[in-house]
């Protein structure tokens, strides 16, 4: 490997991992945020359910 290769390496390294990182906490607080309003729409409808049952 050539000087350039093993810099071209550790660049990849350096700038890959946080950006998979990064893309990775983004997936995680989306998918939490779709669970919260997936419960919050299963709130809606039970109330929207609740007057008929009284």
């Amino acid at each position: 490997m050539t000087n350039s290769e093993i810099v071209s390496v550790i660049l990849l390294f350096v700038y890959g991992i946080p950006y998979l990182l990064v893309i990775r906490l983004l997936w995680y607080i989306g998918s939490w945020f779709r669970d919260r309003t997936k419960k919050k729409d299963y709130f809606i409808v039970n109330k929207d359910q609740s007057p008929d049952r009284s």
